[in-house]
């Protein structure tokens, strides 16, 4: 965030079940997309920039389609394409093989294999490892059967706002990466940027990359999308940057406090520590 232009206000949000948010109910796609207008109602007063990874991104994309008036620009980190034309194979695997998974596979083995489908890096495997197992089976799952109800397959569907697509070239979640290059192949709105040595967490696995290019991207005039990738080495957000975080309530109500960027020990977590032994800087603390 430290890189992005300071003329820029930032918004991080904990989406309901993640975070600092709670929800005592079951996930519903549909009540997030409501959640996140009524983020931008009561902190933007205008058009805004929307920048999502992974289940992030389908939400970006379903709010600038259904309310193009309220986006700025897309930044899509590693997430599927809401309007990509599925295969009958494609639409059985996700809507029936998540929750044949979940059913038939060891709580420990479904949290090893996505955390390292995620990542490169050690410490971000055992980051989202960390992440997924806070979560639990269950809300897991649901969320992730969810994202069912992102997908509008549409091949005539453009975006009408500047976008950028970035994607982690080892990338193995799905078919994220095939996705997005056929996205940026049909839509001329949408720059696509491919960052070698990143899997689904590109801008973890590739900080200084991934930033750069949303940076030249936010700060570009709206007519000249194109981003480019010959940048400066280390562009490398500092530590301590300060960020609203906003938390939703089961009933809706949003709450907003300032604090300092948060970071998560890898020693709290005890489940999953042949990730600690892998990693040469598990006792640091990472963002």
């Amino acid at each position: 965030m430290g890189v992005l232009p300071e003329d820029i206000g930032i918004v991080c949000w904990d989406a309901r079940g993640h975070g600092s948010s709670t929800l005592s109910g079951p996930f519903v796609y549909a009540d997030m997309v409501d959640d996140l207008a009524a983020v931008l109602d009561e902190v933007c007063g205008g058009r805004a920039i929307l920048i999502g990874q992974s289940m992030g991104g389908n939400l970006a994309q379903t709010l600038a389609a259904h309310s193009p008036d309220r986006v700025e620009r897309l930044v899509l980190i590693d997430c599927a394409d809401n309007h990509a034309v599925l295969s009958v194979g494609d639409r059985l695997a996700m809507r029936w093989g998540t929750p044949l998974a979940f059913r038939v596979l060891p709580w420990c083995q479904l949290v090893t294999m996505s955390a390292e489908a995620c990542a490169l890096r050690s410490t971000n495997i055992a980051y989202a490892a960390l992440c997924l197992h806070k979560t639990g089976r269950r809300r897991l799952e649901q969320v992730l059967t969810s994202l069912c109800d992102a997908l509008e397959p549409n091949p005539d569907a453009r975006f009408s706002i500047p976008t950028l697509a970035i994607v982690g070239e080892e990338d193995r979640t799905g078919r994220v990466r095939e996705q997005l290059r056929a996205l940026a192949e049909r839509d001329p709105a949408v720059s696509l940027v491919e960052i070698p040595n990143a899997g689904h967490l590109a801008n973890m696995d590739a900080t200084d990359v991934c930033s750069a290019a949303i940076t030249q991207f936010c700060s570009r005039p709206a007519t000249d999308t194109q981003v480019s990738l010959s940048l400066p080495g280390n562009v490398r957000a500092p530590f301590g940057v300060e960020f609203i975080r906003l938390k939703i309530s089961p009933q809706g109500a949003i709450s907003q406090r300032v604090e300092a960027q948060g970071r998560v020990s890898l020693i709290d977590m005890p489940r999953h520590r042949r990730w600690i032994g892998k990693c040469p800087q598990s006792r640091k603390e990472i963002p």
